[in-house]
């Protein structure tokens, strides 16, 4: 390395050499040095207004050369809040703090566009070159109007009459609309073609309610009609630099602003254009009405524990239906609102008046603003209805003058102690039931597909009041309770009277035709009893529960807590032995003992029951504690018949699918939840249809009505007869329905029965496995073989001691049965298997050839 320096030096030297000796001439040879750079700032305008832009040229010059082109050139901003400079030539044109630019024959341009500021700015020009020194120059800004025209707005009108009559609109020549024509322009002063994405410029409407709204030109390329369509915000087609927009009025008088956005696609900013709108109704702006409204929580007496004030909105409109102008004169504001309370008893209105200031008292005055005004109603000692009055001028809109020409509107606020007064149980009728699952997770997670728990959950609520119709306090408690057994053989409550005897303020409770030490095994303490008192007009206030203390007789039995005094007028009224009673306990299902209720007096707790008993009668009461009568609360409640729910949709099936005609056969209809689960307790609707000869009726019912109930399977056999039906005659069927499910029964043959001793036949085998259970076979009474008169056979499973018990069965060919499964002795339907495969515990086969149904019983 060391010998290279050293083999260039003497090269350098004679290079050197070189340079200084040889030639002629008065320089002797002398190399001269680079002349500096001079830069200088020209500005197209020395002032400007807010958000406004000039050009900007920044000469560079060498005296000799000069620069060549593409020399780059910065061009900053000393107070950046003030402006901003981008380039006016290349790809990027932003605006930003500082920009660089190349140089064209000496000169590099700019752009400055101004902010909000008002003062001077000044701009700095630099170059990358050791010898040259910044330029600077300096722009005003003035604060005046911006000089901006890219994107600019022109009307053919900005005072638009109210579509008072709300008259459709149409796309010319509308009397109730403004045709705006939106012109979009880059910064050098030309038309911008249409930006491929259509959504590119966006048109914005602002104004209160029912002022105004947005339309477009209608668009060929679309189905709807834009033209006769309402926007709040729509999208501006553009077609060489043009756009339209209609701007329609409403209902009511107001102002507007239409406000249209774009990005510049030279510099990246988002550029917008406003203009104002008046939808005038030609009408004075002076009260014309008064209106006072309450909003907010209901209003309690002063040491309730409830919310002590109530908001008001006092509505000022002219004589056309507008909100009247805001009361303003200049900079000053004044009041045009009065607002008294008539026959004060220490009640108090609260109010900010137009000087800002807080005024309380029974008379007050405050203003509006775009027609509204507010106040707070602060109660005091008073339970009932405390009217307010609200008082404008219709001279001058204005009350700080006097009142020479009063508009006057009223309202009232209830105001009530929030103590419960009365209750009322509900249930919703969709999304109320819910399927219980239990804990053991599927590996996902997933809880919803968790195996069901078979058990069902109700949601009921109770609505509270007191006795002003206001939702009782927040957090009042309420007791619930459930009453299932005990029932009788037909379903319905064994303890059950019309003629129950309360002793008004006492605790004795008669009925003379009661069984307490019979019905339903008999009551005992501890049992609850539950009054109908509301179904009896003067009763109401015996409405709820109590518990049995003891029974004295079969008619006679006392209570743990007195019964009301039912004293709604004032007095204790005992009418008599007239009151709906009913007496039990929960034996199947549970409730939730009590809730609180929330802001709207509502309290909500599940009933839970099995789906074991889907169907099954109970009784529900919600109870809670009233005002306090002769040392003691009164009792508030509600007692409501309910049963225990499936799942929606309900399922019906009928077995057989058909039956021949004339002639008896039975029919098995089986009733289920969504789930498959049995519905007890159920009547089924049924008719006869498509007899266009003949007739047809059920054993006992005649040619429509109603079967049942069902049983624990969820099913009812009936036995169907028809005569006189003509073979090909029609479509005639038997359909049974009930709650938006139905099942149909085809009736099948001629005049007369078949003949089952030349029928051939085949074999239905029915094998039972499991637990103890029945399988109930039903058909036409000649689809068996031999005959049997009743259409019903059954195959019963007394002993598990075999593993297996078969019946056999000789069916006519071409015939259909109904199978049913039926638990006995405690066990539960597991599944069908073989030729009736399948979970549901009624099916039905048609008989084509030789068949094997299996039933498996489990614990």
């Amino acid at each position: 390395m060391m010998r290279a320096l050293l083999r260039l030096v003497p090269i350098l030297s004679c290079l050197g050499l070189v340079a200084c000796g040889g030639g002629g001439g008065d320089s002797g040879g002398a190399a001269q040095p680079p002349q500096p750079v001079a830069l200088s700032v020209n500005v197209g305008s020395s002032s400007l207004g807010v958000t406004s832009i000039t050009d900007v040229v920044v000469n560079v010059s060498r005296r000799g050369t000069g620069v060549p082109d593409g020399t780059p050139v910065t061009l900053s901003v000393d107070q950046p809040s003030m402006g901003q400079v981008g380039a006016a030539t290349g790809e990027n044109q932003s605006f930003n703090n500082s920009a660089s630019a190349p140089t064209t024959g000496g000169q590099a341009r700019f752009r400055f566009k101004s902010s909000t500021a008002t003062g001077t700015v000044q701009l700095r020009a630099s170059i990358a070159d050791p010898g040259a020194q910044p330029a600077t120059a300096t722009i005003s800004l003035n604060g005046g109007p911006s000089n901006d025209t890219r994107l600019t707005l022109q009307a053919n009108r900005q005072t638009i009459p109210v579509n008072a009559e709300g008259l459709p609109p149409s796309c010319r020549d509308f009397p109730y609309q403004a045709e705006v024509t939106v012109t979009w322009r880059n910064l050098r002063g030309e038309l911008v073609t249409a930006p491929e994405d259509e959504e590119a410029m966006r048109a914005v409407w602002t104004s209160e309610d029912n002022v105004g709204a947005l339309s477009t030109p209608d668009d060929p390329d679309t189905d709807e009609n834009e033209c006769e369509m309402y926007f709040a915000s729509t999208r501006v087609v553009m077609n060489a630099g043009r756009g339209t927009v209609l701007v329609r009025s409403l209902g009511n008088a107001g102002s507007g602003r239409l406000t249209v956005s774009v990005v510049d696609q030279d510099t990246g900013e988002n550029l917008s254009a406003e203009m104002p709108f008046t939808m005038t109704s030609g009408v004075p702006g002076i009260p014309g009405t008064v209106r006072v409204a309450q909003e907010g929580p209901p209003a309690y007496v002063q040491g309730s524990g409830g919310s002590t004030s109530r908001q008001l909105r006092i509505f000022v409109d002219d004589g056309a239906g507008n909100p009247v102008p805001n009361p303003v004169s200049g900079s000053t504001s004044y009041n045009n609102v009065r607002l008294e309370i008539l026959d004060q008893e220490g009640e108090r209105l609260s109010v900010t008046t137009a000087a800002g200031v807080t005024q309380e008292g029974h008379t007050v005055s405050t203003r509006t603003f775009n027609g509204v005004a507010g106040a707070l109603f602060r109660t005091a000692n008073r339970q009932g209805i405390v009217r307010i009055r609200a008082t404008a001028d219709r001279a001058d809109n204005n009350v700080d003058n006097g009142i020479t020409d009063p508009v006057v509107g009223e309202g009232s606020v209830v105001v009530s102690d929030g103590q419960l007064f009365s209750v009322t149980l509900t249930t919703p009728v969709m999304d109320s039931l819910f399927v219980n699952r239990t804990h053991v997770l599927l590996p996902e997670d997933d809880d919803e597909n968790a195996p069901a728990d078979g058990t069902y959950s109700l949601i009921v609520s109770a609505i509270a009041t007191d006795r002003m119709g206001n939702p009782v306090l927040p957090g009042t408690t309420l007791q619930f309770g459930l009453i299932d057994s005990p029932l009788a053989a037909n379903g319905n409550f064994a303890l059950f009277g019309m003629n129950g005897d309360p002793q008004e303020g006492g605790t004795l409770f008669s009925a003379s035709n009661g069984a307490f030490t019979t019905a339903g095994g008999g009551v005992g303490p501890g049992d609850t009893l539950v009054l109908f008192g509301k179904d009896v007009t003067g009763n109401e206030d015996l409405e709820g529960s109590r518990v049995v203390q003891s029974v004295s007789s079969a008619t006679s039995l006392s209570v743990t807590r007195r019964f009301n005094f039912n004293d709604h007028t004032g007095q204790s009224v005992n009418r008599g032995p007239v009151v709906p009673y009913a007496i039990g306990r929960a034996q199947v299902g549970n409730i939730h003992e009590s809730a609180r209720t929330n802001a709207n007096g509502v309290a909500t707790v599940y009933m839970n029951y099995p789906v074991t008993h889907l169907g099954r009668a109970a009784i529900v009461w919600v109870q809670g504690n009233g005002a306090v009568v002769s040392g003691e609360p009164k009792t508030v409640g509600d007692v409501e018949f309910y049963s225990f729910a499936g799942l929606a949709p309900a399922q019906l099936m009928a077995a057989p699918e058909s039956i021949t005609a004339n002639q008896a056969s039975h029919v098995m209809v089986c009733l289920s939840d969504a789930r498959g689960e049995a519905m007890r307790g159920a009547s089924i609707g049924f008719a006869f249809q498509g007899l266009t000869s003949g007739s047809g009726s059920i054993t006992g019912q005649g040619s429509s009505g109603v079967v049942g109930p069902t049983d624990a399977s969820g099913c009812v056999g009936v036995t169907a007869v028809t005569t006189g039906i003509q073979a090909g005659g029609g479509n005639p069927s038997l359909v049974f329905f009930v709650g938006g499910a139905q099942a149909v029964v085809e009736i099948v043959g001629g005049e007369e029965p078949e003949d089952p001793g030349s029928t051939e036949t085949v074999t239905l085998t029915v094998n039972i496995t499991g637990e103890t259970g029945n399988v109930q076979l039903s058909s036409s009474e000649n689809s068996f073989s031999p005959p049997r008169p009743s259409g019903l056979a059954t195959c019963e499973r007394t002993s598990t001691a075999a593993p297996t018990t078969t019946c056999t069965y000789e069916i006519v060919l071409g015939r259909s049965v109904g199978l049913t499964a039926m638990p006995t002795g405690g066990s539960a339907f597991g599944a069908w298997s073989g030729d009736c495969a399948g979970g549901a515990a009624t099916v039905s086969q048609l008989m084509n050839g030789d068949r094997s149904c299996t039933a498996n019983f489990v614990p």
